[in-house]
């Protein structure tokens, strides 16, 4: 059920969904959460020049689109996906952050502190709790890993590891472009690529991963 407070830009991320479109290029990018979905986009705006209006009401334009959702009806579409156990740590540390300037990721960490941590006094008991509630009950989304990828894989629709992109950014970024139907000069993605070098990012957070 959405909130009150997320109604306008759940409309309009919607409404952008379904009209920029027709208009405009846009290429969507779907994830379940802390998958790496976020990085892909920007690297994917700065070799197109798309719009990327992550976490905010998306304007019209030509824009890349990043979505944790199941389904979704859109034609153009890749779906990022990282192995679980890495997820489900940066969700973990994520839901326990504050986003004070951010109220869509403010309102999932206080579901999570109302329904899971507040239940639990140490560390280790609310790790544990967290994962059970990922798997068997989940608060946001509202599916499990598990479903998100094996209702894409099942579709057809192109899936890229985040493994792959750590390992070789830009031949990966270059495989994920293709199958967009995106030509892009090789010279262009090697640059952007090096510019968003994961040890540079890891760096500028002070080593921490997510």
């Amino acid at each position: 059920m959405v909130s009150l407070a997320k109604v306008p830009r759940h409309a309009a991320r919607m409404a952008h969904q379904l009209l920029n479109p027709l208009l405009f290029d846009t290429i969507s990018i779907n994830e379940y959460p802390k998958s790496g979905g976020t990085w892909v986009c920007r690297m994917i705006r700065d070799v197109t020049g798309f719009r990327f209006d992550d976490n905010a009401i998306p304007r019209p334009g030509r824009s890349v689109v990043k979505y944790h959702r199941l389904p979704l009806a859109v034609k153009r579409q890749a779906v990022v996906v990282r192995d679980p156990r890495d997820v489900f740590v940066s969700f973990y540390f994520h839901c326990k952050a504050i986003f004070q300037d951010d109220p869509f990721n403010g309102q999932i960490v206080a579901m999570v502190e109302a329904e899971v941590f507040s239940r639990h006094a140490d560390e280790p008991s609310r790790i544990a709790a967290f994962v059970d509630r990922l798997i068997d009950k989940p608060i946001y989304p509202r599916f499990t890993w598990h479903a998100f990828y094996d209702h894409y894989l099942a579709q057809g629709v192109p899936v890229f590891r985040y493994e792959d992109f750590r390992s070789d950014p830009a031949a990966t970024l270059d495989r994920l472009l293709k199958a967009m139907d995106v030509a892009v000069p090789a010279s262009v993605i090697d640059k952007v690529a090096e510019d968003h070098a994961i040890d540079k990012i890891l760096a500028a957070r002070g080593g921490e991963g997510g």
